[in-house]
Parts: structure tokens; C-alpha cells; sequence
């Protein structure tokens, strides 16, 4: 049910998105970069600046979809199983997405130091 999928993705941005989002923001002060958490129920972003310009934007959105949204987007409130999605966007622009269930903890961080380092060294 659609409230049961936006209950689990609310859990899942609050319970492991916003704590990764702050270990990362902690380990980022010690190399002087600021990093600011912004969060929505269904949303969570952590922007890095040095000084007082940005120069790295990494979010996480939740997604729900319908087993039929993929094949007939337009179609009214398909039955059937949900599917929550976590998108990683780079600066606005969608990297990619995982089920929600397995994105861990460990995947953010893997996946956040491996674009933010090819970010720097770019």
C-alpha cells in the first residue's frame, strides 16, 4: 500500500541516509570542507563547500513506483507491488537508483567517496 511505501522510505532516508550523510559531514570538517545536511521526508542532500562556494552536491531521493508505472507511466493507480527505489543524484542529475532495501550504510559511503574523490581529482 502507498502510505506503507511512504512510511519505509521516510524510515529509510531518517535511519540510514541522514546518519551516513553525518558521519561523512564530521570526516569532511577535519580536511576543512563545511558540509550542510538538507533533508525531506522522502529526500536527503549533503553539500560540501570550501569557503563560502559550493563545490560538490551529493542526494539521495526516494521513489516509489508501481510494478506498471515502468511499462504505462500514465496509467491510473496500477494494483499490484510497490517498489522503493533510492536515487543518487549528482548535482540534480540522476546517477543511478538500488531498491531500497539493499542500499546499506556501507554502499552511501563507498559510492559518496568514490564520486566525490573522481570529483576532485576532475
Amino acid at each position: 500500500d502507498l502510505d506503507e511505501g511512504r512510511r519505509r522510505l521516510a524510515k529509510f532516508i531518517s535511519k540510514i541516509v541522514v546518519p551516513t550523510f553525518k558521519e561523512l559531514r564530521e570526516e569532511l570538517g577535519l580536511y576543512g570542507r563545511r558540509a550542510v545536511i538538507e533533508r525531506g521526508d522522502y529526500y536527503a542532500s549533503l553539500r560540501i563547500f570550501q569557503g563560502e562556494r559550493e563545490e560538490f552536491s551529493y542526494a539521495i531521493r526516494g521513489r516509489i513506483y508501481h510494478k506498471l508505472s515502468f511499462a504505462m507511466p500514465r496509467s491510473e493507480r496500477p494494483e499490484g507491488p510497490l517498489y522503493l527505489r533510492a536515487e543518487i543524484l549528482l548535482k540534480d542529475v540522476r546517477k543511478e537508483s538500488a531498491k531500497v532495501k539493499e542500499m546499506t550504510r556501507e554502499m552511501i559511503l563507498a559510492d559518496f567517496l568514490g564520486e566525490y574523490g573522481a570529483w576532485l581529482e576532475g
